[in-house]
């Protein structure tokens, strides 16, 4: 009786797993494995500057530049404390980038300068440590912002540095900053609580009528004027002194991560997403969204629905769909960048011939 139990399972094990047939084995066979990163954990975002690009997780700077031979990345010398948040400002006709940096009890947060056209990208030496409660840096238009939080968590205030070694108070209780843009004539700050209008002049900030819509993320679309913001419900609106709706996640929710990318002459918004429950469609709960724009990289008249990312391995979804994205970008090269939550840099390249994301190395 035993040996006949175990010829049946025999059997029964052969005839599923060797129906090779079956588009679920099909698409498991074609998964590539994910790579281990170059770059680990939770990285910040993603800034270019000098036809380079700079990305920073844990206590090092990463840098992906061309030398002659094709792009690759460099790694900085560690520094004393993790970065949080990294931004390229111009300081008197003199480009500077400036990180976050995270100490242990989140008490003395403090803004400084690294040398990034020195080998090991040490650090510079501007530094800002005239405010308390930072949580997050963003810099547009030679002026770096800079929002703090005080010690209950109930307010979010707002500073601006335009020397890189002080800041000035502009704004109070505008909430948590996690946006900017500059058209031209005015600054553009998005907030959980409100958008706000800056004009270059530094006065202070006016809230976009109807902006109080828990907006996550910000971008400045090609033409370098138009505005694009989206909530966490995963609206999109185009920015001006009023707000136009321009699309939507399908009953999903938005991380805030936003790029405009061209892919083969073809313009296209990404926005990270964050499914609550997951996505049915796909099985994949995180990952973007992707939503076409004209040949100009500008919205057109009508407005439109995200849809999923085309990018397939055989008939298996791309995996980035399985990472939290905080951060996505176009780099120097081309590529596409991903900083995920947990799981390092990821990018979308050929792999097997076939264009895919994958951890990149």
């Amino acid at each position: 009786m035993k040996k006949t139990l175990i010829y049946l399972l025999l059997v029964l094990f052969t005839t599923v797993f060797g129906a090779c047939n079956d588009p679920v084995f099909y698409m498991i066979s074609e998964e590539i494995a994910v790579l281990k990163p170059y770059i680990s954990g939770s990285p910040a975002n993603f800034i270019q500057l000098n036809d380079d690009m700079y990305v920073a997780s844990g206590n090092n700077l990463y840098k992906y530049s061309d030398a002659g031979s094709g792009y690759s990345w460099s790694k900085s010398v560690p520094y004393p404390h993790k970065i949080f948040q990294i931004a390229s400002v111009d300081i008197a006709g003199t480009d500077k980038i400036y990180a976050l940096f995270i100490t242990e009890n989140r008490n003395s947060d403090y803004i400084q300068e690294i040398d990034f056209n020195s080998p090991g990208m040490p650090l510079g030496d501007n530094i800002i440590e005239d405010v308390s409660g930072i949580q997050a840096i963003y810099a547009a238009n030679g002026t770096l912002f800079i929002n703090t939080v005080n010690s209950d968590g109930s307010r979010y205030d707002l500073y601006y540095s335009t020397n890189g070694t002080n800041s000035v108070p502009i704004g109070e209780d505008v909430g948590k900053l996690n946006g900017i843009a500059f058209n031209g004539a005015n600054y553009f700050l998005s907030t959980l609580k409100n958008i706000y209008t800056i004009p270059a002049a530094l006065d202070t900030p006016t809230p976009v009528p109807d902006s109080d819509k828990g907006f996550v993320g910000m971008i400045t679309l090609t033409d370098g004027t138009t505005i694009a913001a989206i909530t966490g419900s995963g609206d999109l609106y185009e920015i001006s002194p009023s707000l136009i709706q321009r699309g939507s996640f399908p009953g999903r929710m938005a991380s805030g991560a936003l790029a405009v990318v061209n892919e083969n002459g073809t313009h296209k918004l990404l926005a990270g997403r964050k499914d609550l429950p997951p996505s049915t469609s796909t099985g994949h709960s995180y990952g973007y969204l992707e939503l076409e724009l004209d040949e100009n990289g500008l919205f057109t008249g009508a407005v439109e629905d995200f849809i999923e990312p085309t990018y397939y391995i055989g008939n298996f979804p791309s995996s980035i769909g399985r990472n939290p994205v905080n951060h996505i970008t176009q780099g120097p090269c081309g590529t596409i960048f991903a900083s995920t939550q947990q799981n390092g840099v990821w990018s979308l390249r050929e792999r097997r011939n076939v264009l895919s994301w994958n951890s990149e190395q």
